[in-house]
């Protein structure tokens, strides 16, 4: 059986300096969209994302967490991505996008223009800074369930998303995260937290949500051209429902749900558009030991990208043999 391809789109918390770099230098398609993509925010925001992130002076690890560069700057390199392995004959059947990164998967569908969701995103930003108290995101490397099992945490913070049978996310104050963390270690629980500066999918964000849901109003979606899987309800959907970009801030993120159902009519090629590979990850350990399906990332921190394409390219040759 012929396998279909999935884009997948990260979000918050996959960044880094220099993400893309080996393209931005080396291909021309990405290298142009992310220029038009640039000058879109700069006339918009007043500042350019490029000039941030490809700064000969950043390293790639450090910290990375400015709202405005990082909100605009992960979705530049993903559409980016995404359209240049288009142009590589690498088409989706499937985009599957988590929490910012269902924004790049309904600009790539077709579902809003690329120039809408950055103005999407740039009001987001606005209302974020204006209206939210900062807090963060912490990613736990343990059963989800803990998150039920633990007075302190569920009490004090969100679940985001259970990412797999290890691996969950919560959100929250800065305070209510360091106390989870305390908590974590006296059970010897690895954690480790995002480089994010608000708490995104909890009750923090609730202040923009009236102003948000009104600029959002004045977005006209289309159908889908390609099939859209959301991970706000963990499905494929053919019509976005009102306020859906709010929703997919707000709530949690049924990515694992989603993948367990594309499952069911496997195989498929789970290609990874974000910035470190981490969906990938996700899907590695979320599919049955007997499954035909594979996962690939392409970009990572190690400049592999161009190695990445070229492999992923023999894959797909080879299975449609």
């Amino acid at each position: 059986m012929k396998p279909s391809t999935v884009f997948l789109f990260s979000g918050q918390g996959s960044q880094y300096y220099q993400m893309g770099s080996p393209l931005f230098q080396g291909n021309s398609r990405f290298r142009s969209c992310m220029i038009m993509l640039d000058e879109r925010i700069e006339g918009q925001m007043g500042f350019s994302p490029l000039h941030q992130l490809y700064n000969a002076g950043r390293k790639v690890n450090e910290v990375f967490d400015q709202l405005p560069v990082t909100h605009l700057s992960i979705f530049m390199v993903e559409y980016a991505l995404a359209r240049t392995l288009m142009d590589e004959g690498i088409v989706p059947d499937y985009v599957l996008g988590t929490s910012l990164g269902e924004f790049a998967a309904a600009a790539v569908a077709g579902i809003i223009s690329v120039e809408q969701a950055v103005d999407m995103l740039a009001a987001q930003v606005q209302y974020l800074e204006e209206g939210c108290a900062q807090g963060g995101m912490l990613a736990v490397l343990g059963d989800p369930a803990l998150f039920g099992q633990i007075p302190l945490i569920h009490k004090n913070c969100s679940l985001v998303s259970e990412n797999y049978s290890m691996h969950f996310v919560i959100s929250g104050s800065t305070e209510a995260l360091d106390k989870a963390v305390q908590e974590l270690n006296r059970s010897s629980i690895l954690s480790v937290k995002l480089p994010v500066q608000y708490a995104f999918h909890s009750a923090m964000l609730d202040g923009i949500g009236p102003q948000y849901k009104k600029y959002l109003d004045s977005i006209h979606c289309r159908p889908p051209r390609l099939r859209f899987i959301s991970s706000l309800y963990g499905k494929e959907i053919s019509r976005l429902p009102d306020a859906y970009f709010w929703n997919v801030i707000r709530y949690p993120i049924l990515f694992r749900e989603a993948i367990s159902g594309l499952e069911q009519t496997a195989p498929h090629v789970y290609i990874d558009a974000g910035p470190s590979g981490t969906l990938a990850t996700m899907v590695k350990y979320n599919l049955a030991q007997d499954s035909a399906s594979q996962q690939h990332m392409i970009l990572t921190p190690y400049n592999r990208e161009g190695l990445n394409i070229e492999k992923l390219k023999k894959t797909l040759m080879l299975s449609r043999i």
